[in-house]
């Protein structure tokens, strides 16, 4: 189970995260990434889940076009285009940890 925290230190706010054995820091302007908010609003609800589903299958990409019933073509086609309009680079690794890291901060907070 994670547990999400902010603090403000030296007039910048902090994003703890933290598991049953690591505490993760990230800086608040990393995690509320306009790029991020405008996939998570988008009415193209399968982009998101596209980016969502690679991610948790360790970015291989047969077993997310698998998991997703789609063709690993279409799986290509999907994440240029989340590249393209959306401007998360989805072969860096920095930019899918920290929309990962969004999209579970956002899921907590709607658990509230």
């Amino acid at each position: 189970m994670l547990h999400f925290s902010s603090h403000t230190f030296e007039g910048e706010t902090i994003i703890f995260i933290r598991d049953y054995l690591h505490i993760l820091y990230v800086p608040a302007p990393y995690l509320y990434n306009a790029a991020y908010y405008r996939l998570d609003c988008s009415a193209n609800k399968d982009l998101k889940e596209t980016l969502i589903q690679y991610i948790e299958h360790n970015l291989n990409a047969a077993k997310t076009a698998e998991a997703l019933f789609i063709h690993r073509n279409t799986l290509f086609y999907r994440l240029n285009r989340i590249s393209k309009y959306y401007g998360i680079d989805t072969a860096n690794y920095l930019d899918l940890t920290n929309f990962y890291i969004y999209h579970l901060h956002k899921i907590k907070r709607e658990e509230r």
